[in-house]
């Protein structure tokens, strides 16, 4: 991938974010990470949390619990700190130069976040870098079960914010060579849920329409990884 090819990936970026209701409130505490990945409730009291990819909506601005410390990194955090909800640190920053201390972090979320990248494997060894000998990588992303020429050739015209697209096997492979060792992972059919949201509580036609023919055509699934160094 050129380098050009990543930064239209992030001026789409832009414009889908502007299509979002500005969210400046305080965020209130939910479970919703906890129940996904299956963690104490008390799974982030006292602990130093990063979130690489932080939009507006991220999970860094609504973890239960009492963290330490909660870091949300974006490449876009300048174009968006005006309207991040007032929940967490953030940093201008991309995932393959993260800007941290070895071992800074006892836990990195990367949700949805990879296939939008530049580089995923340099992002993946940064986090190894940046997350303690007993921390978790919470990881998250969306696959296509299809050949990988239909992926990047077809998919990439009809989703421009995202410069990869995965198949399933292929994250765990790329997890586990970047010497990381998954614990828990679970597969789900998102797309109702985000067409749901997207229809009704956003007013975001076009988004729920793309979530829509991304399952009925490209077998989208949401994948879902809980993971340690190995």
């Amino acid at each position: 991938m050129t380098k050009q090819t990543w930064l239209n990936a992030q001026q789409a970026e832009k414009q889908y974010n502007d299509g979002f209701p500005k969210r400046i409130e305080t965020p209130k505490p939910n479970i919703f990470i906890n129940k996904r990945f299956k963690l104490p409730l008390k799974f982030f009291d006292n602990k130093n949390i990063l979130e690489i990819g932080s939009s507006i909506y991220s999970h860094i601005h609504s973890l239960n619990g009492k963290p330490s410390l909660t870091v949300g990194l974006d490449p876009l955090a300048s174009y968006l700190s005006n309207n991040y909800p007032k929940t967490a640190e953030h940093i201008e920053a991309r995932g393959e130069e993260l800007p941290f201390k070895k071992s800074a972090f006892d836990s990195i979320l990367c949700i949805n976040t990879l296939d939008h990248t530049e580089s995923p494997t340099q992002v993946l060894e940064e986090i190894k870098e940046s997350l303690s000998p007993n921390g978790v990588l919470l990881f998250s992303i969306n696959t296509y079960e299809l050949p990988h020429i239909i992926r990047q050739q077809v998919i990439s015209r009809f989703d421009p914010p995202h410069p990869h697209h995965f198949a399933r096997k292929e994250i765990i492979q790329l997890l586990n060579q970047s010497g990381f060792k998954i614990q828990y992972s679970y597969y789900e059919k998102q797309w109702l849920n985000e067409f749901k949201k997207d229809l009704a509580e956003r007013k975001l036609y076009k988004s729920a329409l793309k979530f829509f023919a991304a399952h009925l055509i490209f077998r989208l699934q949401n994948m879902w990884v809980k993971c340690t160094l190995a």
